[in-house]
């Protein structure tokens, strides 16, 4: 900014323009200030957490970018330093560069760069097979859910899909369903149902009598064998048990 003319080069002498003029050329030479700007730092869609404070600066000097000291923070993202662009096109500060201040206030925007999650899958006691890789995806982008492509098998128990937890209390999912990933690593586990099998019981060449009624029962349960509870007989035997 200027200010004002003074009558030496060291600009210790500033010209009175109420005196007169000498018997001599006068040379007056001008004094410039410099000017200070305002450096702003923008959160840029925080969602929590503070930007640093404003900074003033003079012209064309130097300074180092701050860091992220007020803890800011955005679900899914990475604080990656500074931009003179909120969409990241412009120019990049990364904590501790330097930054030189030009002849107008500036705004620097925090960068964030989006967060990839792993999607894991667990057999959850499969006894044969394998479970699907593990995926990375971008936050907030759709996941779609596998079947078993592996081939996953447990004895005495069906393939039913995949559950964000082992005992089947959290969300389900079948092959082809979709979720959205969010801000942290998913693991989706096997989800089995207990099969259940046909008890059923055979004369063995009675002549005499009928077998009890055929029963049902999930794998790996105890089942009460019968007597003879049908009167089944054969000439010239006794019938002892199944």
């Amino acid at each position: 900014t200027f200010a004002g003319w003074y009558t030496d080069a060291d600009l210790t002498a500033a010209y009175d323009f109420a005196s007169p003029i000498g018997a001599a050329d006068l040379t007056l030479y001008a004094k410039w200030t410099v000017n200070s700007y305002t450096v702003t730092y923008d959160d840029n869609g925080s969602d929590s957490g503070s930007a640093p404070a404003d900074s003033a600066h003079d012209y064309n000097t130097g300074f180092a970018v701050p860091g992220n000291s007020g803890g800011l923070a955005k679900t899914g993202y990475t604080f990656e330093g500074w931009n003179t662009a909120a969409d990241g096109s412009g120019t990049d500060y990364a904590v501790g560069d330097t930054y030189t201040m030009g002849a107008a206030d500036a705004t620097l925007y925090a960068k964030w760069t989006v967060n990839s999650y792993t999607v894991a899958y667990d057999g959850n006691g499969a006894t044969s097979g394998s479970a699907p890789a593990s995926g990375s995806h971008v936050y907030d982008t759709v996941v779609t859910v596998p079947g078993n492509t592996g081939g996953l098998a447990k004895t005495g128990h069906t393939f039913a899909g995949w559950n964000t937890a082992a005992d089947g209390g959290g969300t389900g999912y079948a092959g082809g369903g979709t979720f959205t990933i969010g801000a942290a690593d998913v693991t989706l586990y096997a989800q089995w149902t207990v099969n259940s099998y046909t008890v059923s019981y055979d004369g063995n060449g009675s002549e005499d009598g009928s077998v009890p009624a055929d029963s049902i029962h999930d794998y790996n349960t105890g089942v009460p064998v019968p007597g003879n509870t049908g009167g089944l007989a054969k000439l010239g035997h006794t019938f002892a048990g199944w």
